[in-house]
């Protein structure tokens, strides 16, 4: 069990609290995945995550205020309990952000790729 004292913290509000809990519950049930195949694995993680409600915290509409604090307990809990997972909601925001501003995607076939620091994208 990792250690949520972090939670007490004074910027943390009880929101934050019950967010990391629900949030800590979801994992438990539904994470790792099988990653034999990554594409299929990160297809199925953002299936879920988008059902689990998870992906609604990854961006603000507007008038909307984006919540740091729980976007970065979602960040840890997600790779906490399977990187990819994390990675996927990464890739998931990475995508709505680019359909949001109305940006077309490239003509060509372009590829988000895991590293060990984070990710890229790469034409293919």
């Amino acid at each position: 069990m990792a250690d949520k004292s972090f939670l007490t913290w004074p910027f943390f509000e009880p929101r934050h609290r019950d967010l990391a809990e629900t949030l800590e519950t979801w994992c438990a049930a539904h994470l790792p995945v099988d990653h034999s195949d990554v594409d299929a694995a990160c297809r199925s993680l953002v299936a879920m995550l988008g059902a689990g409600g998870w992906l609604r915290h990854s961006g603000a509409g507007m008038g909307e205020v984006l919540d740091v604090r729980s976007l970065c307990l979602i960040r840890e809990t997600l790779a906490r309990h399977d990187g990819l997972a994390d990675f996927s909601r990464r890739s998931a925001r990475f995508s709505a952000l680019l359909k949001r501003h109305h940006r077309p995607f490239p003509p060509l076939q372009w590829r988000i790729l895991a590293g060990a620091s984070g990710y890229a994208i790469h034409q293919t």
